[in-house]
């Protein structure tokens, strides 16, 4: 526990999934706060710390769902060693949480958690923000935000037809061939498609040159299976071919379309189209909530990948990031140990 005011704080970490997610269920969390998600992208940028900073106080709550990280370094010139920490949203969409936007509650929550970060000697944030500009961005007031990239939604409270009837014609045309091409949509659970669906899923990264760290290993999907049943596959099959599959993860005010790949054995123009149709199907079915497919590999405007998330998306919305130096004195130090160029706010890890 932490003291701070009058309100009285807590970090919930990696042996404690089950409060962390108890706590979740009073806020409108998007499946990226969740214990599971987050503790799978704990080990995506190195060997983080998953940590969830909340406040109870008079019935309202709040929390901000972080990875810490941290680096050692060496100053030549000082013939010294020392360690740093920084902390960073999940990989996907966050932002903190809470019940109240009562703007004293909020600020003394900030407050509160800033005397964590410097308790915890941290030096900076990098926070990636929620995926819909209608959804509410609820961050610390030094925070910098700035647009990234355009990502594409789909409204899951439309019906199929008028889903059909917004999306691009050609995807619309493809997955109307889907269905007279006797194509099936089918669910399975991740522990049962995990088979098939991981080596689809490696040659797609093969294929496209990723880097290494976007080759999920086997704690990343072990993790990943305890989100259970908010997290289904969903897979595209035709006279007992699969053909395409994707993870959807269930969230209570969005699901999130996180990986998918097709079969490199039975490659067919209409599954991928076909395929996001039953993505919508199933949240549709689910909770109707937006169907967040996301961007592109990069965040120019012609990105083939993004190109066809917004092919079959409903709408786009902004997304955007946020950065915050705050020990303003041990930054500056990194600085100089590290004269890079770029302005990636954490450029020494």
């Amino acid at each position: 526990m932490y003291w701070c005011s009058s309100l009285i704080s807590k970090i919930f970490g990696r042996e404690e999934g089950e409060g962390w997610n108890k706590f979740l269920d009073s806020l409108d969390a998007g499946p990226c706060a969740r214990f599971e998600y987050v503790r799978a992208y704990s080990s995506f940028e190195g060997d983080g710390e998953p940590l969830m900073f909340v406040v109870e106080e008079g019935g309202e709550r709040f929390a901000h769902v972080f990875i810490k990280y941290e680096s050692w370094h060496f100053d030549s010139a000082n013939n010294e060693s020392f360690v740093t920490h920084d902390i960073v949203s999940p990989y996907g969409y966050a932002g903190a949480l809470t019940t109240s936007f009562n703007e004293i509650f909020i600020e003394a929550c900030w407050r509160a958690f800033d005397e964590w970060t410097s308790k915890e000697s941290i030096v900076c944030e990098f926070l990636r923000g929620p995926p819909s500009d209608e959804m509410p961005c609820v961050v610390h007031p030094d925070i910098v935000l700035a647009d990234n990239r355009l990502i594409s939604l789909i409204s899951c409270d439309l019906t199929d037809d008028d889903y059909l009837g917004v999306i691009k014609a050609k995807q619309r045309n493809m997955v109307r061939r889907a269905i007279s091409e006797d194509c099936k949509l089918v669910e399975y659970d991740l522990t049962e498609a995990l088979p098939w669906f991981e080596p689809w899923y490696r040659e797609v990264m093969d294929n496209s040159s990723a880097p290494e760290r976007f080759y999920y290993d086997s704690d990343y999907y072990s993790s990943l299976q305890g989100i259970g049943r908010n997290l289904k596959i969903i897979c595209v099959e035709q006279n007992s071919k699969k053909l395409a599959a994707a993870i959807v993860i269930f969230g209570a005010s969005y699901n999130l379309y996180h990986l998918s790949a097709t079969n490199p054995n039975f490659r067919v123009n209409y599954a991928s189209p076909f395929l996001v149709f039953g993505c919508k199907k199933a949240c549709s079915r689910r909770n109707q909530k937006p169907l967040v497919l996301g961007g592109g590999r990069t965040s120019e405007p012609e990105d083939s990948l993004f190109r066809f998330k917004q092919s079959v998306g409903s709408r786009l919305a902004k997304y955007k990031i946020g950065t915050r130096i705050i020990n303003p004195e041990v930054y500056h130090r990194l600085k100089t140990l590290y004269p890079v160029s770029e302005s990636r706010l954490i450029f020494y890890r």
